[in-house]
């Protein structure tokens, strides 16, 4: 399989992962609120079988479990992160973020617990989790980069302080070639040729 390929297949992981994490987020935001949302009418025989259907599995009887395994899809999802460098994040700061992210995610299921009224707590459930969630969606795919960033060989970092030379002279009859060195893996790197190897052509 090429490169292409896999970059597709891990991309279509990814997409699926997210979109998972979003589904199981909402379903669980119907399943936990149910009675605020038959409460407005939204609900319907349909939905009263998918739920029957979704509380035989179990995995939303707990808050913790389907909420730590929303967690995980999103970690997945991170994995394919991809963008520019985020310069003007620093790690302190984005590791800070999620930690508020994971605390407001989870700590959101004590207000399912509390005394108001149904609406408002749905509503206040539904706003923190969701906050939690966001936080950790946006803060979560800069940690991916800063760390795959770090990670992959970058020809300008500060062990290869300058890049790779042209190696091969280019003659013809309007090319100058001077010989030169560089620098690559801390190591200065001599010409193995007989010949300049670096050339700068005029037109």
């Amino acid at each position: 399989m090429g490169t292409g390929e896999n970059e597709q297949g891990l991309r279509k992981i990814v997409d699926l992962s997210r979109w998972l994490s979003v589904g199981l987020l909402l379903l669980h935001f119907y399943y936990s609120c149910y009675a605020a949302f038959a409460d407005y009418g939204l609900r319907s025989s349909l939905s009263d079988r998918m739920l029957q259907s979704i509380a035989k599995t179990g995995v939303f009887e707990s808050t913790l479990k389907i909420k730590s395994l929303i967690l995980v899809l999103l970690i997945i999802s991170f994995l394919g992160a991809k963008g520019k460098k985020d310069q003007e994040y620093k790690l302190s700061a984005v590791i800070s973020w999620i930690i508020c992210g994971i605390l407001l995610f989870f700590l959101s299921s004590f207000l399912l617990a509390s005394d108001l009224n149904m609406a408002t707590t749905a509503s206040s459930y539904i706003l923190a989790c969701s906050t939690g969630f966001g936080l950790l969606v946006f803060t979560g795919a800069r940690l991916s980069r800063l760390i795959f960033d770090n990670l992959k060989q970058d020809i300008f970092n500060e062990e290869n302080e300058t890049f790779p030379q042209e190696e091969v002279p280019h003659v013809n009859e309007y090319s100058i070639n001077f010989a030169a060195q560089y620098r690559l893996k801390i190591k200065f790197v001599n010409p193995r040729y007989p010949s300049p190897i670096f050339s700068v052509d005029f037109w």
